[in-house]
C-alpha cells in the first residue's frame, strides 16, 4: 500500500497559494499580520493558520474552507496498492 507524496504536496501548496491570494485581496487583518509584518520572520503559514484558529477569525476560516471545498484533492487516484476497492464496492462484498 502507498501514496505519492507528490500530489498531496502540490494540493497543499496550492491550497495555501489559493488562500494567500483571497486574503491578500482583501486586506484581511491576520493576513497582514502573518505576512506583510517586517518583524515576524517565523514561517508566516503556520503563523496564518494558527492565528486563524486562536483569534476565531470568521473570515480567514471561511475562505480556507471555501478553497478547501473548491480543491477537491482526488487523493484517491493517487494511492497505489493492486486491490484498491471503493465503499460501495466494498458493501456490495458484504
Amino acid at each position: 500500500m502507498g501514496l505519492s507524496f507528490l500530489w498531496p504536496t502540490s494540493v497543499v501548496y496550492m491550497f495555501f497559494m489559493t488562500v494567500e491570494e483571497e486574503l491578500r485581496k482583501t486586506r484581511n487583518p491576520l493576513y497582514i499580520k502573518s505576512f506583510e509584518n517586517t518583524k515576524y520572520s517565523g514561517d508566516k503559514r503556520m503563523a496564518l493558520v494558527l492565528g486563524a484558529l486562536k483569534e476565531e477569525d470568521e473570515e480567514c476560516l471561511r475562505v480556507m474552507a471555501s478553497v478547501f471545498e473548491r480543491l477537491r484533492a482526488g487523493l484517491v487516484s493517487h494511492i497505489y496498492w493492486k486491490d484498491v476497492e471503493t465503499v460501495e464496492e466494498r458493501l456490495d462484498r458484504m
